[in-house]
């Protein structure tokens, strides 16, 4: 499967901004009374304890993806994440499906999970994967298969991958983090296009 199908969304390369808004395309936080983020020198930066933002603008799906860069790594102990089908954020009956990457004093840990009304459930096996900075993380939601990726500078690579069927509507995307010392680049995502698999045609003329 080819990921992601969607481009960058926002570089963040823009004069700082707290919350973070570009224009009001951002709105936050995903969990209600955590805070939001801001743009630190060109970056997605905390504004406080808990983090979090997502794309306000539109919804995307039902087959979505999420992504972005983790410029600079989080505090050990502490995690980033992506989100896909979410749905009314900043409420209780938060609900979606999202991954974690936590920073341990071990090897880093992968985590995909189910959030219904704000209670996470994890769905696959945890992988263990250490995270460097400039790797890229991202989610993917076709139909009911759930599936994790990591880019760590040799392409794109699923990491996790499991079927749930809870939630299958469009929904927003957006990021969110347990602390403020990582810095967030590059994120994107939207509605998954389609990808037609390629025929190799044996003994026939062009």
């Amino acid at each position: 499967m080819l990921f992601p199908t969607t481009g960058i969304l926002d570089n963040f390369n823009r004069a700082d901004e707290n919350p973070l808004s570009d224009g009001g395309n951002w709105s936050g936080p995903i969990f209600p009374g955590d805070q939001r983020h801001q743009v630190l020198t060109n970056l997605a930066a905390g504004a406080g304890a808990f983090p979090e933002s997502y794309r306000s603008n539109t919804t995307y799906g039902p087959d979505a993806e999420c992504f972005f860069t983790i410029q600079t790594l989080p505090a050990t102990g502490e995690y980033v994440s992506p989100w896909v089908r979410m749905q009314t954020p900043n409420t209780t009956g938060l609900d979606g499906y999202t991954v974690t990457w936590t920073k341990l004093a071990g090897v880093d840990s992968l985590q995909l999970f189910r959030i219904d009304n704000t209670v996470g459930t994890q769905l696959g096996a945890t992988v263990s994967l250490e995270m460097g900075a400039g790797d890229r993380l991202g989610i993917e939601a076709i139909g009911s298969v759930i599936s994790v990726y990591v880019n760590q500078g040799s392409g794109w690579v699923q990491q996790i991958s499991a079927t749930d069927a809870t939630y299958g509507a469009a929904g927003n995307i957006g990021m969110d983090s347990s602390e403020t010392t990582y810095r967030i680049d590059d994120f994107g995502g939207g509605t998954a296009a389609a990808v037609t698999p390629q025929r190799t045609l044996i003994g026939v003329g062009r």
